[in-house]
């Protein structure tokens, strides 16, 4: 697939799914992205289903129940939550988590669902201007990615008077084989700064750390420092509960007048973050 149609795809999907997911009752935006995309409703929930894991109306069926459930959960009434005909609702909840509603309250258990492609219901999510704007102003892609080797520096501070970072054999190893500027976040949002390693293992003093394959969430573009924030807050906000979060830079990300980002999320079906085989030191 070229470059210019797979970056289409992924804006027209990414659009897609957030809409379902932020109001699944809109089934008919799905046929309507297609039509404007100029693909066929076959084609495009071909697609749709490499992308999420799961045909349109069954992730359309899933999405919905975990908002009833999550409405249930919170103490609404069973009849104030429309999923269609009567008793529906009460069947679909004990098919699908194998307890009564009344039961799954009491157990104090998750109203999400197993999802092949780590994409849920999004609560609490008010379609405002300020947030329309947002999203017109960081359209976000979606897609499939497979796993992604790292070669980071371990460190406590990604500061620009870091030393590790400024270090000569960081950087030089770093702009080898034109790999990428990539900071990468734990759940603390600890960064580590390195770069996608093209040989097969990381240089000696570097630690080797691979992103999993999953479906993977991107802005668009490549955004300068000073909407980084902003859009970071969009996006978590916009896209709940990834697996993991990076960056994508165009420079060394302390060097901010020169460096652009782009903001990514890995959603997985499991739960875990990154997978650490080998380490080799700190610079």
């Amino acid at each position: 697939m070229r470059r210019a149609t797979k970056n289409h795809l992924g804006l027209v999907m990414g659009e897609a799914i957030s809409r379902v997911l932020h109001d699944p009752d809109e089934v008919a935006v799905l046929s309507t992205f297609a039509f404007e995309a100029g693909y066929s409703q076959f084609h495009f929930s071909r697609m749709f289903r490499d992308i999420t894991g799961e045909p349109p109306m069954a992730f359309v069926r899933r999405i919905r129940l975990e908002r009833a459930t999550y409405h249930i959960l919170e103490g609404a009434r069973m009849d104030a939550v429309n999923l269609g005909r009567p008793g529906a609702l009460s069947r679909s909840i004990k098919h699908a988590y194998g307890v009564s509603a009344r039961d799954l309250k009491r157990s104090g258990s998750d109203w999400r669902l197993p999802s092949p492609g780590g994409l849920h219901w999004i609560p609490n999510c008010s379609c405002t201007a300020d947030w329309l704007r947002l999203k017109s102003q960081y359209p976000t892609k979606i897609g499939r990615q497979g796993p992604i080797r790292l070669a980071v520096i371990q460190s406590s501070s990604v500061s620009a008077q870091n030393p590790l970072a400024r270090h000569p054999r960081f950087r030089a190893a770093a702009s080898r084989d034109q790999n990428k500027w990539v900071t990468l976040y734990d759940d603390d949002l600890r960064a580590q700064i390195g770069f996608t390693l093209a040989g097969p293992k990381a240089p000696e003093g570097y630690l080797e750390v691979s992103i999993p394959a999953g479906l993977v969430v991107k802005t668009e573009r490549y955004l300068p420092h000073g909407h980084l924030a902003e859009a970071r807050q969009f996006l978590s906000d916009h896209w709940s509960r990834p697996t993991l979060t990076w960056d994508e830079h165009t420079a060394c990300p302390h060097e901010q007048e020169l460096c652009e980002s782009r903001l990514c999320m890995l959603f997985t079906a499991e739960t875990g973050g990154v997978n650490q085989p080998s380490h080799s030191g700190v610079v």
